[in-house]
């Protein structure tokens, strides 16, 4: 009985003295690596994720480039217009939605003819489109620039479909 209490005290007191041990030992400083070739410079090991990306996720901005190129395209040859102080185009499929503003000496003056000329200088830039669309309503023309900035921002152009068929409905009733 006497030797099993010696045993248990024993080990009690083994263990408080690996536990002051391991409690009071520091870890070296970190030595400077400013000097140090970056050959044998500490790094921390690469960090594998813990959960799998998921699959099918969709990414939340697109690489609008080639699209936001030909509508630009489009925009600035018509824009070079004498008529035509500015304009926007947005693109769905194969129409093309401008929106201008007019020069001065043109101002609420969207006439057939500068229809025309513009429905000429989009297909020649763009062979593509096979529609035109053209309003200078100063509400349509802020909605198309804002389009056609968001789509600059990348969000993808599936995500504009409803506010484009809108648009077209406004600008060219069925």
């Amino acid at each position: 009985m006497k030797l099993r209490r010696s045993l248990v005290l024993f080990a009690c007191v083994l263990l408080v003295l690996i536990f002051i041990v391991s409690c009071t030992q520091r870890t070296a400083p970190r030595q400077r690596t400013e000097n140090v070739p970056r050959a044998t410079r500490w790094t921390a090991p690469p960090r594998t994720p813990t959960t799998p990306p998921a699959p099918n996720v969709t990414p939340t901005r697109v690489d609008n480039r080639q699209y936001m190129n030909r509508a630009r395209r489009i925009a600035d040859n018509v824009a070079d217009l004498k008529e035509i102080e500015s304009a926007t185009c947005v693109i769905s499929g194969n129409t093309a939605i401008i929106g201008v503003q007019f020069s001065k000496q043109y101002k609420g003056k969207m006439t057939d003819e500068i229809k025309k000329k513009i429905d000429q200088v989009v297909k020649k830039t763009d062979t593509r489109i096979n529609r035109v669309a053209v309003t200078a309503d100063p509400d349509l023309v802020s909605r198309i620039r804002d389009i056609f900035r968001d789509i600059g921002r990348g969000r993808p152009l599936s995500g504009f479909v409803k506010e484009i068929n809108e648009l077209l409905n406004r600008i060219q009733p069925k």
